[in-house]
């Protein structure tokens, strides 16, 4: 992609955007663009959007890992513009309406009949003829009757011209608007957004009746982030109330999900050494993550409280438990980064939208899997000294 990128670049007058027909369906659907970036100018008036487009434009170029930056075009459509002189108009008994009426029918034409062939049916339609149509010269011969019998030339109503035009007039809510589109690689989507929408404030200079938002894919992966932070901490509470129903100790509790945090700092980690970015995906890696510390944890508690239950005494049942589940911890994790390694090391089609869930779980299951081995015991042996210092139970 950045090997075809660098050449389209070349290539003057080129815009370039990388999808896929199935992204770019989707994309369309949810956010109305492909772009992972699109910066919406809202305003009346058409010549003064195109020119805050391009300072946009310039204004977003410095900005680290912003590509395929483009602009949407206005102009370059050529148009045959027709405005009637209303005085004319009126020294002749006409009115503009009349005048434009007579220019749709000689243009677009007009149904007058039908005609039968057989069993098939044809519509008859008046218009001028093709050549006619196409030259300024014949439109501006066309005869128009006035109310007094004469028949007026249109070049004598109306200043027939070639010009240019906007070839569509994108709107939103009511108001015009015109785009900038970019793609965001090397980088997260949001920082990216927050980054433009600040060098945009700042030097962006917007006339009364003018403002801009952002939007894109951007606008789609927040939402996304919004639904999976409330989903993690949903989750987060979830194992909380069933830990204590099934330990009946909230001490206990905390111990296992003391994990938790060193999973969540690994991960971090893990994404930082890739160079990947925090993204749906690398979240959906998270709350994987959370489940398999848990366990983790869950498993230490569990089997030291069944010692105990058999007349052992704490330190000894922690010993006992911390050791004797080393092999299965390990091959617990081991196996599920084994699982995870080709998302991360193998050049496979689609693998760059799972190798961020990869890096996060990865990372993450080595930290908690070393915590829970080697801190855990500690941090639970204090727990438990704690509560004794408390009178052995729980308030």
């Amino acid at each position: 992609e950045s090997e075809m990128r660098e050449r389209l670049e070349k290539v003057p007058g080129v815009a370039v955007l990388f999808t896929t027909p199935l992204g770019m369906r989707i994309d369309e659907g949810l956010g109305g663009t492909p772009a992972d970036l699109q910066v919406r100018i809202y305003g009346p008036d058409l010549e003064r959007l195109a020119r805050l487009a391009a300072e946009a434009r310039e204004l977003m170029e410095p900005v680290e890992g912003i590509t395929d930056l483009r602009a949407e075009t206005l102009t370059g459509l050529p148009q045959v513009k027709i405005t009637v002189d209303r005085e004319a108009v009126a020294r002749v008994g006409l009115t503009p309406a009349e005048v434009v009426n007579a220019v749709r029918i000689g243009l677009a034409g007009e149904e007058v009949s039908q005609v039968w062939v057989g069993q098939r049916r044809f519509d008859l339609v008046v218009r001028l003829a093709d050549d006619r149509r196409n030259d300024l010269s014949g439109l501006a011969t066309l005869l128009i009757d006035g109310r007094d019998g004469t028949r007026v030339p249109l070049g004598q109503l109306a200043n027939v011209e070639r010009t240019f035009g906007p070839a569509s007039i994108q709107r939103e809510a009511g108001s015009r608007r015109i785009a900038v589109e970019a793609s965001v690689a090397g980088r997260d989507l949001g920082s990216a957004a927050a980054e433009v929408r600040e060098r945009l404030a700042e030097g962006l200079e917007l006339p009364t009746g003018y403002f801009f938002d952002i939007g894109g894919r951007v606008e789609n992966q927040a939402r996304a982030l919004r639904s999976l932070g409330l989903a993690i901490a949903v989750a987060l509470l979830a194992v909380l109330v069933l830990l204590y129903l099934a330990l009946g100790s909230f001490a206990e509790t905390l111990v296992i999900l003391a994990t938790l945090p060193d999973a969540f700092v690994g991960g971090i980690v893990a994404l930082w050494l890739a160079g990947e970015t925090w993204n749906v995906s690398s979240l959906v890696g998270l709350i994987g993550l959370f489940g398999i510390a848990v366990q983790n944890g869950l498993v230490l508690v569990s089997q030291t409280r069944t010692l105990i239950s058999e007349g052992r005494p704490f330190e000894e049942a922690l010993r006992e438990a911390s050791i004797g589940r080393v092999r299965p911890k390990l091959m617990t994790a081991g196996t599920a980064i084994l699982g995870l390694l080709p998302l991360l090391v193998l050049n496979l089609h689609g693998a760059e939208i799972e190798r961020p869930l990869a890096v996060v779980m990865i990372g993450g299951l080595i930290t908690s899997t070393l915590f829970t081995l080697l801190a855990l015991p500690t941090f639970y042996q204090l727990v438990f000294r704690w509560r004794g210092r408390w009178g052995g139970t729980e308030k």
